[in-house]
């Protein structure tokens, strides 16, 4: 079973993070031919395969509680199959997204996020912090769904870690809601720093919207830090197989998603 597990894991990276490039060339060539719908349906497309690879049953709750105006989507991360996750459902429901520096490190990455309006966070710039916050920020008030990690990178054991203030102030500064957002499974199906891959279901929650009404910048930790509760309570609420049904499909990694 552990050498199936880690053939799986080696497929899933190589395809997945291994193929990166490619697919970054091929979004531009759609993008240029039918906009930004045409480049998400490359990348929706690539996160399908990739979770069927994993092995992934798929389910997802609470997509009504996304409002229609401006908001913040603050999600965990735990494992590499956050990855994919996040391209095939959270990403689906917004307009803008946060990723990590590193990702620029990936060959047309930078183009591609120009255009899907991914900002690029640098972390230890200060200055370069600042100027994408008051960014993001922006589009928020504007009316943007902005998908932002609350911890800023993956856990190292899986669980829901420190949730940073940054998603937290653009919600405050925007006078936008937070919608809490937990991805369970992940860890459980690969954890972080294995390339073992057993076949697992794949949970993706929406949480009722938080307000951010009459808060200010110095209530952005201690926000940050009830956001985080709220992921945490919804990944032990559904990390058994739910009783209810899901808002809108099941095993859908082969399905469309609803795009804004």
């Amino acid at each position: 079973m552990s050498l199936l597990e880690s053939a799986r894991g080696i497929r899933f990276v190589t395809y997945y993070f291994g193929g990166a490039p490619l697919a970054n060339r091929r979004y531009l060539k759609e993008y240029k031919r039918g906009g930004l719908e045409a480049g998400r349906a490359v990348f929706r497309e690539r996160s399908g395969r990739a979770l069927r690879i994993a092995g992934a049953q798929l389910e997802v709750f609470g997509e009504e509680n996304i409002p229609d105006g401006g908001c913040v989507l603050l999600y965990n991360e735990g494992s590499l199959v956050d990855l994919p996750l996040l391209h095939h459902v959270v990403y689906e429901h917004s307009d803008a997204c946060v990723g990590a520096e590193i990702f620029k490190r990936i060959p047309w990455m930078t183009e591609v996020a120009h255009k899907m309006r991914a900002v690029i966070f640098e972390r230890g710039n200060r200055e370069a912090a600042d100027k994408m916050l008051e960014q993001v920020t922006s589009w928020v008030a504007d009316g943007a769904h902005l998908a932002m990690g609350g911890e800023g990178r993956l856990t190292k054991d899986g669980s829901v870690g420190h949730f940073k203030r940054g998603g937290s102030l653009v919600a405050i500064r925007a006078r936008a809601p937070v919608v809490p957002v937990a991805m369970v499974g992940g860890p459980d199906m690969m954890p972080e720093g294995s390339l073992r891959l057993r076949p697992g279901r794949l949970t993706v929650a929406f949480g009722t919207p938080m307000s951010t009404d009459g808060l200010s910048d110095d209530d952005a930790p201690e926000f940050a830090q009830q956001v985080r509760e709220k992921v945490v309570e919804l990944r032990e609420q559904f990390r058994d197989p739910p009783t209810t049904s899901p808002s809108s499909r099941t095993n859908a990694v082969t399905a469309k998603t609803g795009t804004r």
